[in-house]
């Protein structure tokens, strides 16, 4: 939601108010706690699994899509699996 469409749910007043308080809080730039753990796609690394099944590597899907990769940004593309 953004502020839009927050505004039919309070009055003007509430609603800066709410903003300044979230702000405050560090919501503004941040999630004050951050988050734990990252979270991974469910679909991608079972596409890249059945295309790594087939020959077809993580860097030919990035040739493909007219992206360069190296390193870590590689390791990143095969979500913890080792579709290379």
């Amino acid at each position: 939601m953004d502020g839009i469409e927050l505004r039919g749910l309070f009055t003007d007043s509430q609603y800066r108010s709410t903003c300044t308080e979230l702000s405050k809080c560090g919501y503004r730039t941040n999630e004050p706690d951050g988050m734990k753990k990252r979270e991974t796609s469910q679909i991608l690394p079972k596409v890249f699994q059945a295309l790594w099944a087939n020959g077809i590597r993580s860097a030919v899907v990035a040739a493909e899509l007219g992206l360069t990769i190296e390193g870590d940004e590689q390791d990143a593309l095969r979500f913890d699996g080792d579709y290379g």
